[in-house]
């Protein structure tokens, strides 16, 4: 269970669409240094190297200026060595979120940003992180501790839509893997409905692949309790009830314009399948943080209130 956080479930953008610890889309960010929206590089672990640290400064391992000749090396350019196999049998994937702690250094051995003071792991999903921690990461299994040496180019990488940070460095990681908290699998047909499915005037698709057993539909101003989950045409999850261990509660005119035309249709129990155009949902340039172009939604009706 992803804790302390329930997701936006399609609400309509306002000037609170996002919030620490309240409604917050999986886009957003959550309290992890490693990245903190999709493919931001400015890792806040990477920041505290120019800012310094609150807490005590662990020691920097032996080997933290260049990995050793028995590490695993990439073709992206990372090396990792594991110095604890761990007990797990699975790998995060790319849609998963995770539980971590961790400890990074610059090459010369300066802390370059640590997890929390009472050692608890920190929460983040792998879409949010700098492509070479999230490289690392989905080759770890649960119980895994891991050394990891990460080039600039893989640590911040360029993005156009960010400030870029004002100095760079070389970072060497360690990282231990405590949780892995599983998306819910991605639908096939992401580009397009199928042929079955309902097309709505407006342009939205559904198509109810388990039926229900309720008689009543949802109607203003009723709040519905859903289980969802949505994702881009690409396949990134960017919202999941289920990875936050609970339903949630909105009422239509929360939603965005295709789920409120859509939610209606259904009836206590049903499951169905949503093709939402961008222009009723977040648009082709939604503000920063939502996501853009068409979307697909996954809802299941678990109750009305």
């Amino acid at each position: 269970m992803v804790e302390g956080y329930s997701i936006s479930a399609g609400r309509k953008p306002t000037g609170n669409w996002w919030r620490y610890k309240g409604e917050m889309s999986l886009f957003e960010a959550l309290p992890f240094s490693f990245g903190v929206r999709p493919r931001v590089v400015a890792a806040l672990a990477a920041l505290a190297i120019f800012a310094g640290t609150a807490h005590a400064a662990p020691l920097p391992p032996p080997d933290v200026a260049a990995a050793p000749a028995n590490a695993t090396r990439t073709r992206s350019g990372l090396a990792m060595t594991i110095i604890d196999a761990g007990s797990g049998k699975k790998h995060p994937q790319p849609n998963d979120c995770v539980k971590v702690r961790y400890v990074a250094w610059t090459r010369q051995g300066q802390v370059a940003g640590s997890g929390s003071d009472d050692g608890s792991p920190a929460l983040q999903c792998l879409h949010q992180m700098s492509p070479g921690i999230a490289e690392a990461v989905a080759a770890m299994v649960v119980g895994q501790h891991r050394r990891v040496w990460i080039p600039e180019a893989l640590a911040f990488p360029p993005n156009p839509k960010e400030e870029p940070p004002s100095r760079k460095a070389d970072l060497t990681y360690d990282l231990t893997l405590d949780e892995i908290i599983a998306a819910p699998p991605t639908p096939r047909a992401l580009k397009a409905p199928p042929a079955r499915a309902r097309k709505l005037p407006s342009g939205v698709a559904i198509e109810i692949f388990k039926k229900g057993t309720g008689q009543v539909h949802p109607a203003r101003p009723a709040h519905a309790l859903v289980q969802l989950a949505g994702w881009t045409t690409d396949g990134v999850l960017f919202e999941s009830t289920a990875m936050t261990g609970h339903a949630a509660s909105y009422g239509l005119d929360e939603l965005i314009p295709g789920l409120a035309q859509a939610l209606p249709l259904l009836v206590v129990g049903d499951r169905a399948r949503v093709w939402i155009p961008a222009a009723l949902a977040y648009g082709d340039k939604p503000r920063r943080g939502q996501p853009a172009g068409n979307l697909v939604y996954e809802i299941e009706l678990i109750g009305l209130q």
